[in-house]
């Protein structure tokens, strides 16, 4: 039998269960004007509330008559406003009247996977929740996640200080530090790496490259981003008939690919134009064995052990100078991709052709075969080709002050997606490559050759590399 005894404005109240904190010990008159989200305001609202006790939330303590703990928060991050966790829901605790209370209840719940939790003012409630994926707005709700999710970012790269990350963006979202976002990329297969800038997280897929952003943290997955620029490992070669692909590793496109003619042949053989540049099939030869011999338009394949026929040599008239001053540096074994002009005979040397294309305002440069004495000028330089036994030569104004591009990059490489390379002696040749063709969005120069982009994201650090960008 129960028995109560008023003293003042208490009642103390004996159960079999032992004893128990009265519906209004503890609770003045004033409890709920002054906290009223407090116990003792519970209480003060109805006096029966602490028989609801173990669902009485965060006031079992103070039902029961014992001390409650203090909140601790040590092990948690800095408060996110107006935001909600997503993530699996762990448990919820009511009648909590402030949201550092949370903290030692994430605590209770760890082993349950308890990684961070909301509380919602409205509700007097903590929503503990674990497997964090992200967080997102929400009015009215703040939010702690643990210190310890994603500590250290095992399975990333070291952190890039000051580095943005290129990519195809896969969502963002208000975060204390960088682990929150190393601990959800992690957990998302199509997340490659992130950035972090401004308490938000960036996560990116598809990614590319970094590119420089003061005040940005940039972390990758492991082997997620792409090495240095590679020769391709296929290319394309096309002409009028369709494209074919071939490895530039021990294969070329003779005649360049988008002319008419263009051809496969291995990187050992030579290129004969055949029935003329422009009209018939580009034939491959045995250099060892074999030559081209005859002129535009009736160039053939011959043994070099065959006489072949002495064709009427077109005299050149004497040039005023063999100087190429106007020429860039000479590449070897290489062939021009352009719209042919025409075709001097007889012509003892490279340096030779140079006055040649000077007469032509329309002349980019020139390829000259030994063999055949002949140089080939041409205009509408779009690239340059490998080719036994040929030299080529572009006019130092190709390209120059690559208009409708960005200042260059010194050092830098460019993410994007690979189009074609070739060698080139400047990256001004690159410019005037790139800028005939609307799918180039800019191109990284290495090493003497050009690397034309596409879907360009940003650039990265290589020693040695100029990258110029469509403006």
């Amino acid at each position: 039998m129960l028995s109560c005894k008023v003293f003042s404005a208490s009642c103390l109240l004996a159960a079999v269960s032992g004893l128990r904190r009265s519906r209004t010990e503890g609770a003045s008159a004033g409890a709920c004007a002054d906290n009223p989200s407090s116990c003792a305001c519970f209480v003060e609202r109805a006096p029966n509330f602490c028989d609801s006790c173990p669902a009485c939330g965060g006031c079992e303590a103070f039902c029961s008559g014992a001390t409650p703990a203090p909140a601790d928060c040590s092990a948690f991050g800095a408060l996110l406003e107006e935001t909600d966790i997503a993530g699996d829901y762990v448990a919820q605790k009511d009648f909590v009247h402030s949201e550092d209370q949370c903290c030692n209840f994430c605590d209770e719940f760890a082993a349950a996977g308890c990684e961070g939790y909301a509380y919602s003012a409205a509700n007097h409630a903590c929503y503990l929740k674990g497997n964090f994926r992200g967080t997102f707005p929400q009015g009215g709700v703040v939010t702690r996640l643990r210190t310890s999710l994603g500590a250290g970012c095992p399975g990333f790269g070291a952190a890039q200080q000051g580095m943005d990350l290129a990519g195809e963006l896969i969502d963002d979202w208000a975060a204390p530090s960088e682990e929150a976002c190393c601990s959800s990329c992690s957990k998302k297969p199509g997340c490659q790496g992130f950035s972090f800038f401004e308490g938000r997280c960036y996560l990116k897929s598809n990614v590319q490259g970094t590119f420089d952003k003061a005040g940005c943290i940039t972390r990758v997955k492991e082997g997620a981003l792409p090495g240095p620029t590679p020769a391709p490992t296929t290319a394309q070669c096309c002409n009028r008939g369709g494209c074919s692909e071939y490895d530039p590793a021990v294969e070329q496109c003779c005649g360049g690919t988008g002319s008419q003619s263009a051809t496969v042949c291995s990187a050992a053989q030579g290129c004969c134009p055949g029935e003329g540049v422009n009209v018939g099939g580009i034939k491959c030869f045995d250099p060892a064995t074999q030559q081209c011999c005859g002129n535009s338009p009736s160039f053939f394949v011959c043994d070099k052990t065959t006489i072949a026929p002495t064709p009427a040599p077109t005299t050149p008239p004497t040039p005023a100078s063999a100087q190429c001053g106007e020429f860039g540096t000479m590449l070897w074994e290489t062939d021009m991709s352009g719209t042919y002009l025409r075709q001097v005979d007889g012509v003892a040397s490279s340096e030779e052709c140079c006055p040649f294309c000077e007469e032509s305002a329309a002349c980019d440069g020139y390829s000259y075969n030994a063999a055949n004495r002949a140089c080939y000028l041409k205009s509408g330089f779009i690239g340059t080709f490998p080719n036994g036994g040929a030299v080529t030569r572009l006019k130092t104004s190709l390209g120059a002050g690559c208009s409708g591009f960005a200042a260059a990059q010194q050092g830098k490489d460019l993410a994007g997606q690979l189009l074609e390379n070739w060698a080139a002696p400047s990256e001004e040749a690159c410019c005037a490559s790139c800028s005939k063709k609307p799918g180039c969005q800019g191109f990284a120069f290495f090493d003497g050759r050009c690397y034309l982009k596409a879907n360009v994201q940003g650039t990265f650090d290589k020693a040695g590399c100029i990258t110029r960008v469509k403006v």
